[in-house]
C-alpha cells in the first residue's frame, strides 16, 4: 500500500474520531442545558384540570384557593369548616404581589373572559361565578360540587355522587343531561367528552357531543393515575409505566392499550405534561411513613431525573405560567394552606409570601 494511501486512511480516521468526539460533547452540552417549562402549554392546562385545579392561570395573572396554615384543628375535634379563613387569591406571574380577592374556597377553577368559575363545599356546595377581582359573586348550580367544564357557552358538570353528567346552556338557563353512564369524566375539546367507566376496566372512552356516539379508546387493566390530553393523544400514568394512546389512530377500538412510553415508575401520582416531559411523584416507605419524590422524565423514557425528595404525600403540583408549584395540603381539614415554587437552578422549594 502506499505512503499516500496509508496517509489518506489516517487522515480519514483523524476526521471520523474528530466527528465522533464532537458529537459526544454537543450531546453532553446539551444533556446539562436546563429544561425550561413551557408557558401555555394545552396539555399542562388539561393536567392541572385532573388534579382538580385548586390554582389556575387566566388574565396574566395565577388564581388559587388557600386556608390560613393557623387555622387547622386539634386531630381530636371535629371540623369547625365555618371558623375556619379561607379564600380565593389572585398573584402575578412574578409572584410579587398576592392579593386575597374572596371569602370563598373553590377547586376546579376556570377563567374564561373576564369571569372565574368554582365550585366548592364551603360554606354550602354550589357552583359559582364572579369577576376577577372577586366581585359580583353569582351562584349558577346549587348542590353542584364535583368536576365541571366550561364548554361552547355550557357548563358540563356533575352535581354528586352518581348523578348523571349534565349539560347548562349558559345563554338559555335550560338543562339536558350529556352522559347518564360513566365513572369519572376527564376532558371536552373537540366536541368529544372522555371519560371512564367505574363498573368496567378502567379504560378511556370518548363520546361525540352532536351524534351521541360513544368510541372505545383503550387503556390498561391497571388503575389510571392521572390523564393529560394536547390535542393528538392521550397520556395516562399507572403505578408503574406512563402511556400514550394516538388518537390519529383509526383503529382505536383494538386491544392495545396504548404505547408503554415511561417504565419503571413507583406512583406515578400528580402526572403532567408540559413541553416534550413528564412530571410526576413516585412513592415510597419510610419506616411507616410514605413519602414522595419528584421526578422529570422526557417523552421517551431515556432522561430521568430527581427534582425533589422526601416530600410528605399530602402535596399537589400545578405548571403555570412557566413555573411548578407544589401544594402543601392540611392532614385534618384537607385544605391547601400553603404554595411553593419550585426553583430549578437550586432544586429548592421557595414558599410563596403572604400579608397577614
Amino acid at each position: 500500500m502506499s505512503k499516500k494511501r496509508i496517509g489518506f486512511k489516517v487522515s480519514s480516521m483523524c476526521v471520523l474520531l474528530c466527528l465522533i468526539l464532537l458529537t459526544l460533547s454537543l450531546t453532553a452540552c446539551l444533556s446539562d442545558v436546563p429544561v425550561e417549562i413551557v408557558k401555555e402549554d394545552y396539555s399542562s392546562t388539561v393536567s392541572n384540570y385532573n388534579n382538580f385545579s385548586y390554582m389556575v392561570e387566566g388574565n396574566n395573572k395565577i388564581y388559587f384557593s388557600r386556608m390560613k396554615a393557623d387555622d387547622s384543628a386539634s386531630p381530636y375535634e371535629p371540623v369547625d369548616f365555618d371558623a375556619i379563613d379561607v379564600g380565593i387569591y389572585a398573584m402575578d406571574l412574578s409572584g410579587d404581589h398576592i392579593e386575597k380577592i374572596s371569602n370563598m374556597y373553590g377547586r376546579f377553577l376556570q377563567v374564561v373572559d373576564d369571569k372565574i368559575y368554582f365550585n366548592t363545599w364551603l360554606p354550602e356546595r354550589g357552583l359559582y361565578r364572579m369577576n376577577l377581582d372577586g366581585s359580583e359573586l353569582e351562584l349558577i348550580i346549587e348542590g353542584a360540587w364535583l368536576n365541571f367544564y366550561i364548554y361552547k357557552d355550557a357548563i358540563y358538570y356533575v352535581a354528586d355522587m352518581y348523578h348523571p353528567f349534565r349539560k347548562f346552556d349558559l345563554k338559555t338557563g335550560e338543562e339536558s343531561i350529556a352522559l347518564d353512564d360513566f365513572g369519572f369524566i376527564n376532558w371536552i375539546d373537540d366536541d368529544y367528552i372522555y371519560f371512564s367507566y367505574d363498573h368496567e376496566i378502567p379504560y378511556y372512552y370518548r363520546m361525540n357531543l352532536e351524534t351521541q356516539e360513544i368510541q372505545l379508546l383503550k387503556g390498561t387493566d391497571d388503575t389510571p393515575q392521572r390523564f393529560s390530553y394536547d390535542g393528538e393523544a392521550i397520556y395516562y400514568s399507572t403505578f408503574d409505566a406512563i402511556y400514550r394512546i394516538d388518537l390519529s389512530n383509526t383503529d382505536l377500538d383494538s386491544s392495545s392499550m396504548g404505547e408503554e412510553i415511561v417504565h419503571n415508575i413507583h406512583g406515578g401520582h400528580n402526572l403532567i405534561h408540559n413541553g416534550g416531559f413528564f412530571y410526576y411523584f413516585d412513592s415510597r416507605q419510610i419506616s411507616n411513613n410514605i413519602v414522595y419524590d419528584l421526578y422529570r422524565v422526557d417523552e421517551k423514557g431515556k432522561k430521568k431525573e430527581l427534582l425533589v425528595k422526601d416530600l410528605n404525600q399530602n402535596v399537589r403540583m400545578y405548571i403555570l405560567g412557566g413555573e411548578l408549584y407544589i401544594t402543601e395540603i392540611d392532614s385534618i381539614t384537607s385544605l391547601i394552606k400553603g404554595y411553593y415554587r419550585f426553583d430549578f437552578e437550586n432544586k429548592t422549594l421557595e414558599p410563596l409570601r403572604f400579608e397577614e
